[in-house]
Protein backbone atom coordinates (compact mmCIF):
# COMPACT_ATOMS: atom_id res chain seq x y z
CA UNK A 1 0.00 0.00 0.00
CA UNK A 2 1.39 3.51 -1.09
CA UNK A 3 0.51 6.49 1.30
CA UNK A 4 0.68 9.56 -0.58
CA UNK A 5 1.59 12.95 1.44
CA UNK A 6 0.30 15.97 0.66
CA UNK A 7 2.70 18.55 0.81
CA UNK A 8 2.05 22.40 1.30
CA UNK A 9 1.11 23.19 -2.25
CA UNK A 10 -1.75 20.51 -2.69
CA UNK A 11 -0.32 17.95 -4.54
CA UNK A 12 0.48 14.62 -3.61
CA UNK A 13 4.59 13.50 -3.25
CA UNK A 14 4.60 10.11 -4.15
CA UNK A 15 7.59 8.32 -2.01
CA UNK A 16 10.80 7.75 -4.78
CA UNK A 17 12.07 4.16 -3.99
CA UNK A 18 14.67 3.99 -6.51
CA UNK A 19 12.92 1.48 -8.61
CA UNK A 20 12.27 1.56 -11.83
CA UNK A 21 8.27 2.26 -12.61
CA UNK A 22 6.42 -0.27 -14.22
CA UNK A 23 3.39 0.80 -16.49
CA UNK A 24 0.53 -1.17 -15.49
CA UNK A 25 -0.92 -3.41 -18.32
CA UNK A 26 -3.98 -2.18 -20.41
CA UNK A 27 -7.46 -3.24 -19.18
CA UNK A 28 -8.42 -6.15 -20.78
CA UNK A 29 -12.02 -6.02 -22.61
CA UNK A 30 -14.82 -7.93 -20.98
CA UNK A 31 -16.40 -10.28 -23.34
CA UNK A 32 -19.80 -9.51 -24.45
CA UNK A 33 -22.35 -11.64 -23.34
CA UNK A 34 -23.62 -14.84 -25.48
CA UNK A 35 -26.87 -13.62 -26.98
CA UNK A 36 -29.81 -15.02 -25.04
CA UNK A 37 -32.16 -18.15 -27.06
CA UNK A 38 -35.56 -17.28 -27.96
CA UNK A 39 -38.30 -18.83 -25.85
CA UNK A 40 -39.81 -21.97 -27.13
CA UNK A 41 -43.76 -21.75 -27.71
CA UNK A 42 -44.28 -24.80 -24.66
CA UNK A 43 -42.10 -22.13 -22.48
CA UNK A 44 -44.16 -19.39 -23.30
CA UNK A 45 -47.47 -21.11 -22.48
CA UNK A 46 -45.83 -22.42 -19.55
CA UNK A 47 -44.64 -19.13 -18.09
CA UNK A 48 -48.43 -17.59 -19.28
CA UNK A 49 -50.38 -19.91 -17.33
CA UNK A 50 -47.68 -19.54 -14.12
CA UNK A 51 -48.93 -15.58 -14.38
CA UNK A 52 -52.36 -16.54 -15.13
CA UNK A 53 -52.60 -18.40 -11.82
CA UNK A 54 -50.56 -16.14 -9.71
CA UNK A 55 -53.28 -13.44 -10.80
CA UNK A 56 -56.11 -15.15 -10.16
CA UNK A 57 -54.98 -15.60 -6.50
CA UNK A 58 -54.81 -11.70 -6.49
CA UNK A 59 -58.27 -11.33 -7.77
CA UNK A 60 -56.30 -9.47 -10.90
CA UNK A 61 -56.20 -10.38 -14.96
CA UNK A 62 -53.75 -9.61 -17.53
CA UNK A 63 -54.93 -8.45 -20.66
CA UNK A 64 -53.16 -8.30 -23.81
CA UNK A 65 -54.10 -6.43 -26.75
CA UNK A 66 -52.62 -4.34 -29.67
CA UNK A 67 -53.35 -0.40 -30.11
CA UNK A 68 -55.51 -0.20 -32.86
CA UNK A 69 -53.89 3.58 -33.68
CA UNK A 70 -50.39 3.04 -32.37
CA UNK A 71 -50.44 -0.72 -33.63
CA UNK A 72 -48.30 -1.41 -29.98
CA UNK A 73 -48.57 -3.99 -27.99
CA UNK A 74 -50.84 -3.24 -24.65
CA UNK A 75 -51.03 -5.07 -21.06
CA UNK A 76 -53.66 -3.83 -19.03
CA UNK A 77 -54.48 -5.12 -15.41
CA UNK A 78 -57.89 -5.36 -14.54
CA UNK A 79 -59.27 -6.10 -11.63
CA UNK A 80 -61.34 -9.56 -11.52
CA UNK A 81 -64.47 -8.86 -9.85
CA UNK A 82 -65.42 -4.85 -10.64
CA UNK A 83 -64.13 -5.13 -14.12
CA UNK A 84 -61.97 -1.68 -13.28
CA UNK A 85 -58.61 -1.06 -14.88
CA UNK A 86 -55.65 -1.08 -12.32
CA UNK A 87 -53.08 -0.47 -14.83
CA UNK A 88 -51.74 0.17 -18.08
CA UNK A 89 -48.77 -0.29 -20.13
CA UNK A 90 -47.93 1.80 -21.98
CA UNK A 91 -50.44 4.36 -20.89
CA UNK A 92 -53.37 5.97 -22.68
CA UNK A 93 -50.85 9.22 -22.74
CA UNK A 94 -48.03 7.55 -23.88
CA UNK A 95 -50.09 5.83 -26.46
CA UNK A 96 -51.78 9.40 -27.02
CA UNK A 97 -48.46 10.97 -27.47
CA UNK A 98 -47.45 8.53 -29.80
CA UNK A 99 -50.33 8.28 -32.02
CA UNK A 100 -49.72 12.03 -32.50
CA UNK A 101 -45.35 11.52 -33.12
CA UNK A 102 -47.16 9.00 -35.53
CA UNK A 103 -49.25 11.33 -37.86
CA UNK A 104 -47.06 14.52 -37.38
CA UNK A 105 -44.32 12.14 -39.03
CA UNK A 106 -46.84 10.69 -41.86
CA UNK A 107 -48.02 14.64 -42.00
CA UNK A 108 -44.62 15.25 -42.92
CA UNK A 109 -43.84 12.48 -45.30
CA UNK A 110 -46.63 13.60 -47.48
CA UNK A 111 -46.03 17.13 -47.54
CA UNK A 112 -41.89 16.68 -47.99
CA UNK A 113 -41.51 17.53 -52.19
CA UNK A 114 -39.22 15.66 -54.21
Amino acid sequence: MIIQNIGSTGLAATPDTGAAKVASPAPTPTPAPAPEKSATSQQLHAAVDTMNHAMAQSNQSLQFSVDTETKRPVVTVVDSQTGDVIMQFPSKAILAIAHSIDQYQSGMLLNHKA
